[in-house]
Formats: structure tokens, C-alpha cells, sequence
């Protein structure tokens, strides 16, 4: 589970503000998931921030994401990623939408409209 000094961590290195919502999920869990999802976040010491080294070469590899606008979520299936949308979160917003990222074409496709909706379905606790 993440402390205060992991999530300042995590916001500091990639010029980012993460939403309450994403911070509840860090603290309660860390990281994780259940029936194939998997929630990049803050995991054992020798990974602590596997999130940061992860996001920073998503985003070098890119040329449509921008340093310190999305957080990769979850590597979903080959050539698919889950993104954090950060692009226009500030600090105590409470929470952000979650686009699908296609890595081979570039493009950025809106899913859902918070973190909160989107682990209740990738968690299969949506109604």
C-alpha cells in the first residue's frame, strides 16, 4: 500500500497531479487486480515505482503522449494500454476519465469518464 511520500513521489517524477480517486486505490491496494486486471501503482520494494519507469517509456516511445498528461493504468492486450487522462486534472481533483491508448496507431480513445468507473468495470463490480 502507498504512503503520502509515494504518491508526492509518483507526482513529482512525472509532473503530474493524480486525482483522489487514484490515491484512495494506491493506499487501500497498492496495486493489483482480480480476473485479469492488473492496476500498475505501488508495489514491493524492489518495484516500488515500476508505474514511473513504466508511464516515462509509454510516453518516450509516443509521439502523441505528453509528459506529465497520462498515467498507463493497465497493459490490456498486445498493442492496448489503459491510461490515466491527466491532461486537465489539478491537485485534490477527485477524479479523472480513462482513455484506451492504441501503442502501434497512436490513437487515443475515451472509455471512461473516471478512474472510479473504471475499476468497477474492470473489476466486474459495474452494475
Amino acid at each position: 500500500m502507498a504512503t503520502d511520500a509515494d504518491t508526492r513521489h509518483i507526482e513529482q517524477s512525472l509532473q503530474c497531479a493524480l486525482p483522489s480517486s487514484y490515491i484512495w486505490f494506491l493506499k487501500k491496494y497498492g496495486a493489483g487486480g482480480i480476473d485479469g486486471a492488473d492496476i500498475n501503482g505501488v508495489g514491493v520494494p524492489e518495484f516500488r515505482y515500476h508505474i514511473i519507469e513504466d508511464t516515462a517509456k509509454l510516453i518516450k516511445n509516443s509521439n502523441k503522449l505528453k509528459e506529465g498528461k497520462f498515467l498507463l493504468l493497465e497493459e490490456y492486450e498486445e498493442g492496448w494500454v489503459f491510461l490515466l487522462d491527466l491532461t486537465h486534472c489539478r491537485p485534490g481533483d477527485d477524479d479523472a476519465p480513462v482513455v484506451a491508448y492504441n501503442t502501434f496507431t497512436n490513437v487515443v480513445d475515451p472509455v471512461w469518464n473516471s478512474f472510479c468507473a473504471f475499476i468497477q468495470e474492470r473489476f466486474g463490480f459495474a452494475k
